[in-house]
Formats: structure tokens, C-alpha cells, sequence
């Protein structure tokens, strides 16, 4: 009677362990939708969550990623990881603002890339820029950035009388009409915006001789009711480091970009960044910056053709 009862407890334990398994939901991940279908600027952010999320799937289990139900501003987007509802993931700037609400996974996306700025100009005003060779010379003319725009604050901060701009739009006509001197544009933007506005505005050009610096890394930020996915996530990116894939899709997509800017040829005035938090920023980690001061390895990634 006693085996008998011994074999049964066994086999509810093991009833209970399968049951259990079979419960386990997979994490649901949800990340900000993109704005339309045309909208491809953070398909190397989503592929990296994704392959980091596989990475990690034999130590922390299933997942589901997928975008919202709908798109939000990134003010609509922070107040729904505050509140708790559909969002859990976004990817930004971490700055101490908003650290405050937001878990960070201490990976810069880019590899440092959108913190390199070209200038969009008036075309009559290439030989003025081929002079500047320092960032008191360049404080001597005026920046125009979209109002409330984190680089107002970083321009400001590093002297610059900054001209805001009330509709993203306008800033190329106040351009073209010299009301200020130079449009700064990361250079994940640049040439794409200037292409789409060649023929409205002929006499704007991509200026050829500078390339303007701040330390900008774009983190993927978690909510506080997840701090178990920024592990994850953040365990995933450093697996990718190490075996290369990272470096393969930071490549895949910004390669083009790198040479078209020909970094080699410019001359690259710093500025400071004091909205940053240094102390969680992995500034000592070479592996995980773009060195555009060392033409060798500036386009060293692996070849992806």
C-alpha cells in the first residue's frame, strides 16, 4: 500500500511539473509602432531586440515581440510605460530625466553614430564653414533646432545662441531665407532630408568640411515594472557583441551612411553633452563605439554583401 501510494505522489508531482511548463506564458514585449509603412528608421533598433531576445531564449524563455496598437509621440509613449499600460519597451536618449521613469540597457544601439552631426547650409556659404576650426569659431553662428528639441538644451548649454523653430518644416525655409546660419543633422538624417527637399530648395547644401559632435547613444529604455527584460536584453546585446552579430547589423544598415559622410575628409568639433548620466554610460567599452578618428577601422565592421 505504501509503494502504491509512493508511485502515485510521484506521478502528481510529475503531473504538476508538466502541467507547470505547459502554463508558462511567453514575455510579451511591446515596442513603439512605427509611424507608417514608409517609416523604416528604427528597423536596425527592432532587429536588434529581436536577435537579442533569441540570444537569450534557452536561459530566459519564450517571448512575443510585437509594435503597439497604434502610434504615439514619444510624450504619449513615456506616459504609457509610467502608467503601466500597453507599452513596455521604447528606445531614446538617456538622459537623467528620463532615467527617472526608465530602466536603461547599457548598449548603445548605434554604436555612438547619431551623436555625429553634418550641417545643411545656404550653398553661398560653403567658404565661411571651410574656415571654422573650432567650436569658438563655429559658437560665432547661429543653430537652428526644432523647439523643446533635446538639442536646444545641449546647444545652449555649450554656449550657442540657438534659433528654435516651431514646425520641423520651417526650419529649411528660415535656411534658405538666412535667418539662421546652419541646420545641424545627425548623420542618420542628413542626406535623406536633404534629397527630399533638392528641387524646393535648390541653394541648400550638406556642408562638405565639418562634422559637429556630442556624446548622443540611443538605448532601448525599459519600464520599472520590467527590470527582469532590461536583464535580458541587456545579457543579449553583450552576447551580440561578442559573437559579431551586433557589429553585422550595425553595419548592414549604417555602412552606406558612414562612407557617403566621409568622415576622413572633416574636421570634428566636440561639444559637451551634461544632460547625459556619464556614470551609466559605458564609455570605457571601445568595442561599442564608432572611432571615426581612425580611418582604418572606421568602416572595419564584417562584410554583410
Amino acid at each position: 500500500m505504501r509503494c502504491m501510494c509512493a508511485l502515485y505522489a510521484q506521478f502528481l508531482l510529475l503531473l504538476l511539473s508538466f502541467s507547470s511548463a505547459a502554463s508558462v506564458k511567453p514575455a510579451e514585449i511591446v515596442y513603439p509602432v512605427k509611424k507608417s509603412e514608409m517609416d523604416h528608421r528604427f528597423n536596425d533598433v527592432i532587429e536588434l531586440i529581436d536577435t537579442a531576445l533569441q540570444k537569450t531564449l534557452s536561459t530566459d524563455g519564450p517571448y512575443i515581440l510585437r509594435p503597439a496598437r497604434i502610434y504615439m509621440s514619444w510624450k504619449r509613449s513615456l506616459e504609457e510605460i509610467k502608467q503601466g499600460r500597453e507599452l513596455n519597451l521604447i528606445w531614446g536618449v538617456p538622459t537623467r530625466d528620463n532615467l527617472r521613469h526608465l530602466l536603461p540597457v547599457r548598449i548603445p544601439l548605434r554604436k555612438g553614430l547619431p551623436g555625429y552631426h553634418l550641417l545643411l547650409i545656404h550653398k553661398d556659404h560653403q567658404v565661411k564653414f571651410a574656415k571654422i576650426g573650432s567650436q569658438a569659431s563655429l559658437r560665432q553662428l547661429r543653430p537652428g533646432l526644432w523647439v523643446n528639441s533635446t538639442d536646444v538644451d545641449i546647444f545652449r548649454l555649450n554656449g550657442f545662441d540657438v534659433i528654435e523653430g516651431n514646425s520641423y518644416e520651417g526650419l529649411f525655409k528660415m535656411l534658405m531665407f538666412r535667418r539662421l546660419d546652419y541646420l545641424p543633422r545627425s548623420v542618420n538624417e542628413v542626406f535623406k532630408e536633404f534629397s527630399q527637399r533638392a528641387k524646393e530648395f535648390p541653394r541648400m547644401a550638406v556642408e562638405e568640411t565639418l562634422v559637429v559632435y556630442y556624446p548622443l547613444p540611443l538605448f532601448l529604455l525599459v519600464s520599472k515594472d520590467y527590470p527582469e527584460l532590461a536583464k535580458r536584453l541587456e545579457k543579449g546585446l553583450n552576447f551580440m557583441v561578442n559573437d559579431g552579430s551586433f557589429d553585422r547589423i550595425f553595419y548592414k544598415y549604417h555602412r552606406q551612411g558612414i562612407e557617403q559622410v566621409n568622415f576622413s575628409h572633416r574636421k570634428v568639433i566636440r561639444m559637451l553633452n551634461p544632460l547625459l548620466p556619464n556614470e551609466i554610460i559605458p564609455f570605457d567599452r571601445e568595442k561599442l563605439w564608432l572611432d571615426v578618428t581612425d580611418p582604418e577601422s572606421l568602416l572595419s565592421g564584417p562584410d554583410i554583401q
